[in-house]
């Protein structure tokens, strides 16, 4: 009975340890990269972990054609968490982002930003990419609109009108940015 305590420390340890590990399923879940609003002050990213475990997003970063972000918890609007729960969202920003100041987001949704004053380069309101990378540069997710880039799997999304987001339907992941 005395190693009991220990054994349910060792098995605390390892779900930790593999919990920052994960990185398989996070999706791309939605973006609004042509806001009615100042772009410069409100495109946004949302991730979505469609598992049953917590995925720590230390390290990983989101790129386009252009620029490589790295991602960071945000203490400004949120709680600096980088830990994404089984089934839950994440919501990626830009440091100088006025979203916040303006709209509502669930507490619950971890709010993260990227590590200068604009994703990536700026979301391209005529066609772009996103790739999503973990901590070990592995491409976690990818998804493009309007422009058929080579180096992203399947045929992009269409364009939305301004002031609408582009969203993954039903949090399916087909590798073909038109069809998800």
């Amino acid at each position: 009975f005395k190693s009991l305590p220990a054994l349910f420390l060792f098995l605390i340890f390892l779900i930790i340890l593999f919990a920052g590990k994960c990185s398989a399923d996070i999706l791309i879940n939605e973006v609004m990269y042509d806001p009615e609003i100042n772009d410069n002050y409100y495109e946004w990213i949302e991730l979505y972990n469609p598992t049953n475990k917590p995925i720590n997003l230390t390290g990983w970063k989101i790129a386009d054609n252009y620029i490589e972000d790295s991602l960071e918890g945000n203490y400004d609007h949120g709680n600096g968490t980088m830990i994404i729960p089984p089934y839950g969202y994440g919501f990626i920003t830009d440091h100088g982002t006025k979203f916040y100041d303006n709209f509502i987001i669930p507490n619950e949704t971890i709010k993260i930003y990227v590590d200068d004053a604009s994703i990536c380069n700026g979301l391209g309101n005529s066609g772009d990419n996103l790739v999503l990378k973990d901590g070990q540069n592995k491409k976690v997710d990818e998804m493009e609109w309007i422009i058929n880039y080579t180096d992203i799997s399947g045929s992009p999304a269409s364009s939305v009108l301004e002031g609408n987001s582009l969203s993954r339907y039903k949090n399916r992941d087909t590798n073909d940015s038109s069809k998800d």
